[in-house]
């Protein structure tokens, strides 16, 4: 699980919102995003050196309980 977890750290991603597609951004910035609830659960995500586009919720670490960011209200 470690090893999964360290994925999101060291990678490039692109990423699908309402259609539209966004990156590539760093891994910081990807869990920014979803943070601040412009990446939802639900929104396809893939790295930058792989071709399959997964469900963000399937990213371990993408998505916590807590957030470290406020939510974007406006």
């Amino acid at each position: 699980e470690h090893e999964r977890s360290a994925v999101i750290y060291r990678s490039e991603w692109f990423y699908v919102h309402r259609g539209k597609t966004y990156g590539p951004v760093s891994s910081a910035d990807l869990r920014a995003t979803a943070h601040l609830g412009f990446l939802g659960p639900d929104d396809l995500v893939r790295r930058s050196d792989l071709a399959k586009w997964v469900v963000a919720r399937t990213i371990h670490g993408l998505f916590g309980r807590r957030s470290p960011f406020p939510r974007w209200e406006g």
